[in-house]
């Protein structure tokens, strides 16, 4: 996997709220994912990043915000050893936290992300964990994510998560492929692209890929800009 410098990378880092990846549309961005559809998981850098505002899994790509005081999160050591420390020697951070850590803080949209996938499955927040591994220098546009909900087959977690991304954003393209050496259901979505400065000629929108791969009780999930760069999150999952 070669490195890239694109500002989009979707790193959706310890938010819960990116394994939301799948709720509805809010388009704030911060350390987390968001839960939103209409967007990309924004980039998640830090823990520290990640806590006043965990974005929910589809949110768009901003700056990250700074969080002050940073707060505690329930680590899960177990879910963390099943994600990469590192890919084609790029340092990856990983991080964890449960469904409550995202209610007890962060932005409104995120908990409501998190309330419609949780109540979609009958849950509570204490039955979701979830992890993500992410280059917090975002040169590497790939994130890799877990997700667990007690007594939920991963499969059905998939099911609910890309359910919601397709109710937000009906024109998302679902397909099931065989992407590194796993079957996989792969989103791909259009990300609207900023307003061209006067006189500038406009970008042409780009697409984002989030693949599902489901796994006993745990559903794992690869966001990034291309097929290529699902192919090598996917090859790191055993």
């Amino acid at each position: 996997m070669t490195r890239s410098a694109s500002p989009r990378l979707a790193v959706v880092t310890i938010a819960v709220v990116a394994l939301a990846v799948a709720a509805c549309g809010s388009t704030t961005s911060s350390a987390a994912p968001t839960a939103a559809v209409s967007a990309p998981p924004t980039p998640a850098p830090s823990v520290e990043a990640a806590t006043s505002a965990a974005p929910s899994p589809g949110a768009s790509v901003a700056p990250s915000v700074a969080a002050t005081p940073a707060p505690t999160f329930t680590r899960d050591p177990a879910l963390e050893a099943l994600l990469p420390t590192t890919i084609d020697g790029v340092p990856m951070q990983v991080v964890s936290l449960t469904g409550s850590d995202v209610l007890g803080g962060g932005i409104a949209s995120n908990q409501n992300d998190l309330a419609k996938l949780l109540g979609a499955l009958g849950k509570q927040p204490a039955d979701l964990r979830f992890a993500s591994s992410a280059d917090p220098k975002r040169a590497l546009p790939v994130m890799i994510g877990v997700y667990t909900v007690d007594g939920v087959a991963g499969s059905a977690v998939a099911t609910a998560i890309v359910d919601l991304i397709l109710a937000a954003d009906p024109t998302a393209k679902k397909t099931t492929e065989t992407l590194g050496g796993k079957e996989v259901i792969l989103l791909e979505r259009t990300i609207p692209t900023p307003s061209p400065a006067p006189g500038a000629s406009p970008s042409p929108p780009a697409t984002y890929l989030d693949a599902f791969y489901a796994s006993g009780d745990k559903l794992f999930r690869v966001s990034a800009a291309t097929r290529s760069y699902v192919s090598d999150g996917l090859l790191t999952l055993k």
